[in-house]
């Protein structure tokens, strides 16, 4: 907190002492509590990665005191009931101003619509019976626009621009942890009480066509990348006025089925309980959102994915080094996912196994949900951090050829029969029908050969180039996937034998 601001601020003094006033709260007690929150924080982060993605937030909005607190006062490890969350849309940058604020003792200006104020917001969230909630434009730090410093109640100190340039660093170093661990406050529990402005923080709720997919629909609530781990099946609607949706109008009633279909959509897309998360469909669904930076989209993947680490939030690196990140802290199923289900080579030449986030994210051959493929353990492809090798235990067969039949997403597979040991005949060939949605694969192969690999009981495949060998283990760049549906194929492919199953194979 700046300095000098107020030096007996009787709002702050409450919020941190009220919460022993009518309790038996021991004062060692509770200063013990307000250290290990903190040493939790700072442990939290080792090099690029976040160890402990579920963590409470750094600061909590007091309704009571109207003043903004370190969570530490809530004297708890975790979040606990009494803290709820705020969910909002932004608005565009024309309909926003910056407000400086006792409440968050002048950090930074608070950005809210034109036509709101902070005080009809906590009187609103008082009404519905919150106590202590966590709402980002207070409690996490915002940038400071140069043009704001005009209007802050020091502007006149000397060192304002210096003290701004701390500011910035201070927020770009706690954006490291806070913003991917963002959806922690919102799904820690089931029963956590969410309260969501659809419209723009503290605006009335109004629904139209226009607004879910019109030219300005980019800003509500149920097209942002943010709100997708912010949303809860508990939550509360904000900004509810006496004013009645009059059904009969005109597309009134289409447009309610319309809201209500996106939202269980949505819902059900997100990961409950113990049902793991769908890598695919989280994308499908991150596709038709928008995000003020890139780099959210990953950030906001990766705390969806559930992953037990994550990478921090750094906005200095582009979206593609973003999303290298995070892969390295993939669960193994997800790994397997993007290599045998998304069916062409990614574009990077150092991890063609794998698509670009660019491409993932818009590429419409990216599955919009991921099948259930039953891997065998063996199948799963893990990350060595020492080598940075992401490999697995494959099936293999070598110098196949791919022949295309001349209809859609059906080729033939040439699979060699080596000759029995002495006998000097030459190869013979069987020829497998297989699925492929590569359009590359509707092209003329010229009679390539091609290593092919498989996973879950030969069923899915990929075939790729060797580019090194060992008694051990073989490198492959991946080319492209295809799928054998016919169980006699299967059969004959598994008696093959050629001398390769259970082969460690790394994937360039």
């Amino acid at each position: 907190m700046m300095k000098n601001i107020s030096s007996a601020d009787v709002g702050l003094a409450y919020g941190f002492v009220r919460r022993t006033w009518f309790g038996n709260i021991h004062y060692q007690l509770a200063r013990s509590g307000y250290g290990s929150v903190d040493d939790r924080r700072r442990q939290a982060i080792n090099g690029d990665v976040i160890t402990d993605p579920r963590i409470p937030p750094r600061r909590v909005w007091d309704l009571y005191s109207n003043r903004v607190l370190p969570f530490r006062v809530l004297l708890g490890a975790d979040v606990p009931m009494k803290l709820w969350a705020v969910s909002h849309s932004w608005v565009p940058d024309s309909q926003l101003k910056h407000v400086w604020t006792p409440i968050n003792g002048y950090m930074w200006p608070v950005p809210i619509p034109l036509d709101v104020d902070l005080s009809q917001i906590r009187i609103e969230l008082l009404n519905l019976g919150a106590e202590y909630v966590w709402l980002d434009v207070l409690c996490l730090r915002q940038e400071i626009p140069p043009a704001t410093m005009l209007h802050h109640p020091k502007r006149n100190m000397e060192d304002m621009q210096q003290w701004r340039d701390s500011c910035e660093r201070t927020r770009r170093e706690e954006w490291r942890l806070d913003v991917p661990t963002i959806g922690y406050v919102y799904r820690c529990k089931p029963s956590q009480v969410v309260v969501s402005y659809f419209n723009g923080l503290g605006r009335p709720f109004r629904l139209s066509a226009e607004s879910l997919e019109g030219e300005d629909s980019a800003n509500h609530w149920i097209n942002r990348v943010w709100t997708m781990q912010e949303a809860t099946s508990n939550w509360f609607l904000g900004g509810l006025t006496p004013q009645p949706f009059d059904e009969g109008e005109p597309g009134v009633s289409d447009t309610i089925k319309l809201f209500h279909q996106r939202m269980s959509d949505l819902l059900a897309v997100l990961p409950q309980g113990q049902t793991p998360p769908d890598l695919f469909a989280l994308v499908s669904f991150l596709r038709l959102r928008h995000a003020r930076r890139e780099n959210d989209y990953v950030s906001g993947l990766g705390y969806l994915l559930q992953c037990p680490v994550i990478p921090i939030y750094d906005e200095t690196i582009s979206v593609e080094i973003a999303w290298e990140r995070l892969v390295c802290q993939l669960e193994s199923k997800s790994l397997t996912d993007l290599l045998f289900l998304f069916p062409i080579a990614g574009t990077n030449p150092k991890a063609r196994w794998r698509p670009s986030w660019g491409r993932l994210l818009r590429d419409p051959l990216t599955p919009l949900s991921t099948s259930s493929v039953a891997y065998l353990r063996q199948d799963l492809v893990r990350y060595d951090p020492g080598s940075g090798e992401y490999s697995n235990i494959a099936y293999i067969v070598d110098r196949c050829v791919l022949h295309s039949t001349g209809t859609a997403g059906r080729l033939q597979l040439q699979v060699p029969i080596e000759p029995s040991d002495g006998d000097q005949a030459a190869p013979r060939f069987i020829t497998i029908a297989i699925s492929s949605s590569n359009p590359s694969l509707g092209k003329p192969l010229a009679d390539a050969e091609y290593t092919i690999a498989a996973t879950a009981d030969l069923k899915y495949w990929l075939y790729g180039k060797p580019v090194r060998e060992s008694k051990k283990s073989i490198t492959l760049e991946k080319c492209g996937t295809f799928v054998v549906d016919d169980a006699e194929d299967i059969e004959t492919l598994w008696h093959l034998n050629p001398g390769y199953a259970d082969m460690r194979v790394i994937y360039a």
